[in-house]
C-alpha cells in the first residue's frame, strides 16, 4: 500500500470532526494527535487524551472512503489509569478467539470480563 496524502473530502472531514470532538469533550487535554495518510482514501487517526484525574485514553481509528461511503475499518479506545493499568478497551480486533462473535467487543478489567458489542450498541455509539 503506498502512502500518500488523503484527498477525499469525506475522509478528511470525518477525521477533523473526531479531533474536534476529542478536543472539546471537557476536562481533557489532547497530548498527541496525528492523521496518518495511508492512501488517497485511507487514513489512521491516533490520539492520546489525558483526563482531569490523570487517567489516559489512547485512540486509534482507521477509516476509508469507497464509492462516497465512509467506512470505519478498525478502531481501538484504550482507557488506562494514571500508572498505565488498563481499565477498559473497546475495539474490533479479531485476535480474541475466546470471545463469541468477534470482532466488536470490549475488555473491562474492572469487571474481569469481555463481551461482544451488540449491533444495537454499535449503532447507538455511531448514530
Amino acid at each position: 500500500m503506498s502512502r500518500g496524502q488523503p484527498t477525499d473530502p469525506l475522509l478528511l472531514n470525518y477525521l477533523d470532526r473526531v479531533i474536534d470532538v476529542l478536543a472539546t469533550s471537557g476536562s481533557t487535554a489532547i497530548e498527541e494527535r496525528a492523521i496518518i495518510p495511508l492512501s488517497e482514501s485511507l487514513a489512521d487517526l491516533r490520539a492520546a487524551i489525558r483526563f482531569y484525574d490523570h487517567s489516559y485514553m489512547s485512540v486509534w481509528i482507521r477509516a476509508s472512503v469507497s464509492r462516497s461511503i465512509l467506512l470505519l475499518q478498525r478502531y481501538s479506545f484504550h482507557y488506562m489509569t494514571p500508572d498505565g493499568s488498563t481499565l477498559f478497551r473497546y475495539d474490533n480486533s479479531d485476535y480474541h478467539p475466546d470471545i463469541p462473535n468477534p470482532p466488536h467487543h470490549n475488555q473491562d478489567r474492572r469487571k474481569r470480563n469481555s463481551h461482544r458489542l451488540s449491533t444495537t450498541q454499535r449503532q447507538a455509539d455511531t448514530g
